[in-house]
C-alpha cells in the first residue's frame, strides 16, 4: 500500500505527513547544530590550552627571577674566610660565631646551611631539621623552643 497525501481528505493524514518532513528538516538543523558546537568546542580547548601553556611559563619565569634575586640576595653578606689559618688567628670571632648557631627562635632566618636540632625549654633535645641559609625556621613542636646548628 502506497501512501498518498491528499490535502483535505482526514486530518490523521495531514499530521502524519508533516511530522515526517518536520522530522527530517529537524534532523538536518540538529546535525548543523551538533557540528558547530563540536567545532566550537575544538576551538575553545586549542585557545585554553595554548593560554595554560603561556601561563605556565611566565609563572615559571619569575619562579627563575625570583630564585635567582634570593641566591644574589645571599651572596650580600660578608665574606668569611675559609681555611684553619683564617681560624687559628681568630678564636674569639670563631667562639662568638658558634654561640650565634644557638638559640635560634622559630620564625628568623638560618645564619648558615646544615641541620639544626630543637632544644626544649628545659634543655631537652628534639627532632633535628635541615635548612639552607637565609631561609626561615620552621615552628618547634614546644612553646619556647629554640634551634642549634649542629651539623653544617
Amino acid at each position: 500500500m502506497r501512501f498518498q497525501f491528499n490535502p483535505g481528505e482526514t486530518l490523521w493524514d495531514g499530521a502524519v505527513a508533516g511530522t515526517g518532513m518536520l522530522g527530517t528538516a529537524t534532523l538536518a538543523i540538529l546535525k548543523t547544530f551538533m557540528k558547530s558546537g563540536y567545532s566550537a568546542y575544538v576551538t575553545g580547548r586549542k585557545i585554553l590550552i595554548d593560554a595554560t601553556e603561556t601561563v605556565e611559563d611566565i609563572a615559571a619565569e619569575a619562579r627563575a627571577e625570583i630564585h635567582a634575586e634570593h641566591s644574589v640576595s645571599r651572596r650580600k653578606g660578608v665574606p668569611r674566610p675559609k681555611g684553619p689559618e683564617h681560624e687559628a688567628s681568630r678564636p674569639k670571632e670563631a667562639e662568638k660565631e658558634k654561640a650565634s648557631y644557638s638559640g635560634l627562635k622559630p620564625g628568623i632566618a638560618a645564619p648558615a646551611s646544615g641541620r639544626y636540632q630543637e632544644i626544649g625549654p628545659k634543655g631537652g633535645k628534639g627532632r633535628v631539621i635541615g635548612s639552607d641559609k637565609g631561609e626561615p625556621l620552621p615552628p618547634t613542636t614546644k612553646k619556647g623552643s629554640t634551634y642549634t646548628l649542629v651539623r653544617r
